[in-house]
């Protein structure tokens, strides 16, 4: 899939940036032995206080208290899976996000090196907007509540001793509620580009529903413009 679309723009490798991806880990590990792959791991109160800032990931969920609950419980159950593959492959680099701010090109110096790549001083230069959920670290601070903080700690404690498998349930039930299945969902807004002649791809991302839609809605009008044979 991915190999296809970077031919197409003439990129000679690609990247994917999700955590969708580290769920099936150690499955993408076979599946490309070349590959390598860097896991940021964050802190439990940051990165939940950052995720229930942000309403499009909380899938619709109104209460707020089990937004965190559930919040701490994927950050347990993605950090799991992070570190039993550093463990096992040396193919998997963890980077604590608090180390990239603080200490940038440190940091950077130590992923190129784990990717073969050699230094270059470019890759300091921020060619793109922060993706903050906050505008200052006192705005970030002022998030959570102390009780929530509290809970937070707690609930990723608990986290932590329960078998993966058990963490992950909740996971598969959100999947099989969308209907992709382990799937981002990025993937399914190419699907005019897998249909299609890749070269001719203008970029334009669709939703297979739509896509589909207009299929039928195409196929309808052809039906009933033709007339019925004697």
């Amino acid at each position: 899939v991915m190999d296809r679309f970077a031919e197409a723009g003439g990129a000679a490798a690609w990247v994917e940036k999700s955590d969708v991806q580290a769920k099936p880990l150690q499955k993408v590990l076979r599946a490309y032995p070349d590959a390598r792959f860097v896991g940021i791991v964050r802190g439990v109160v940051a990165n939940t206080a950052s995720t229930i800032a942000n309403p499009n990931a909380l899938e619709g969920i109104r209460i707020r208290t089990w937004a965190l609950i559930r919040t701490a419980l994927a950050w347990a159950y993605v950090n799991k899976i992070l570190r039993a593959a550093s463990r096992r492959s040396d193919r998997v680099m963890l980077v604590r996000y608090e180390d990239l701010r603080q200490d940038r090109e440190s940091t950077l110096r130590s992923i190129l090196d784990f990717l073969g790549l050699g230094w270059n001083a470019a890759v300091l230069n921020q060619s793109y907007a922060p993706q903050s959920t906050f505008r200052s670290d006192a705005e970030r601070k002022k998030a959570l509540s102390r009780w929530e903080q509290r809970l937070v700690r707690s609930v990723a404690g608990i986290g932590q001793v329960l078998p993966r498998p058990v963490l992950g349930l909740g996971d598969g039930i959100r999947r099989l509620r969308r209907g992709h299945g382990s799937l981002p969902v990025w993937f399914f807004r190419l699907q005019p580009f897998f249909r299609d002649d890749p070269a001719q791809y203008d970029g334009t991302f669709g939703h297979p529903s739509s896509s589909r839609q207009k299929e039928g809605d195409s196929a309808r009008a052809q039906a009933s413009s033709t007339p019925p044979r004697s």
